[in-house]
């Protein structure tokens, strides 16, 4: 059973969104105390899983966007 979305669901989506600066940050704290240790094939398979992430919490966002406009609920 599928629960009904909100404009409040909407919002903790595009909250998500704004959270992937945390997940940079993260991984730059880890790599920049490391200094000298960096494997940097492993640094840019982490960037890139953190670019799919972002795009994939913006894909979420935009189709909870466009249901909610379709339903006529914004």
């Amino acid at each position: 059973m599928t629960q009904k979305k909100t404009r409040f669901d909407l919002e903790d989506a595009i909250m998500r969104l704004w959270s992937s600066d945390q997940d940079v940050e993260t991984l730059f704290k880890y790599y920049y105390d490391r200094q000298g240790e960096v494997d940097v094939e492993d640094m840019a398979n982490a960037l890139l899983g953190i670019k799919q992430m972002i795009h994939i919490r913006g894909e979420l966002a935009f189709e909870l966007f466009e249901k909610l406009i379709k339903e006529e609920k914004l």
